[in-house]
């Protein structure tokens, strides 16, 4: 099956929405935009209700439904689209555990220890590059800047989280980078409301 036709990614509203869940949406959408596959975004109330896992967000392709960033990732990658086919195993490897430690440690985002240790490991491993593994992103830079993105745009009881965030000027510009190559140009209707506020405002500057 070909994946020329729109791929929708749908998710709970706005006024539902947790963060870890508007992260993992995001991330989604970012893997999409990586791919270079037209992607529009469906938000519906108790859209978990309607995923195969329980969980949001899924995609619609056709008549498929697939919940969750790595079934999706591996579903994209059967149809013919992959962002980590020219890695070695070894930075595949090292791929998977820096994608288990950001699902461990910012998928709750609760304790902001864990967030800063994150973030400096990521910081570290990013370096100067713009993405991960050098000039190409992978699922590994979807799934950071889901996260990172949405705690920087999330009006939250406090600052701290977003705070943890900023002391990583490197993980900043990777943000607004993204932000820049795969949303700003796309279609304005596909992107949720939270995409805009960094070019509407100074604060990853």
């Amino acid at each position: 099956m070909s994946l020329a036709a729109e791929a929708f990614v749908s998710q709970i509203a706005d006024d539902q929405i947790l963060l870890s869940d508007h992260a993992s949406s995001l991330a989604v959408q970012a893997y999409l935009r990586m791919c270079n596959l037209p992607v529009q975004v469906a938000c519906r109330a108790n859209a978990e209700y309607m995923s195969p896992s329980g969980k949001v967000p899924f995609i619609h392709v056709g008549n498929q439904v697939v919940s969750e960033l790595g079934p999706i990732v591996q579903f994209i990658k059967a149809k013919g689209h992959s962002l980590s086919d020219g890695l070695g195993e070894v930075q595949k490897a090292e791929m998977k555990a820096y994608m288990e430690l950001v699902n461990n440690m910012l998928l709750t985002a609760e304790v902001y220890e864990d967030v800063s240790q994150c973030c400096q490991a990521l910081s570290q491993r990013l370096g100067t590059q713009p993405y991960f593994f050098n000039k190409q992103p992978t699922e590994l830079d979807a799934l950071v800047f889901g996260h990172l993105f949405t705690i920087l745009t999330t009006q939250l009881t406090s600052d701290e989280l977003g705070e943890k965030v900023k002391n990583y000027s490197n993980l900043l510009s990777f943000c607004r980078r993204i932000e820049q190559n795969y949303f700003e140009d796309h279609d304005k209707d596909s992107i949720t409301s939270s995409t805009s506020r960094l070019s509407k405002g100074s604060s990853l500057m």
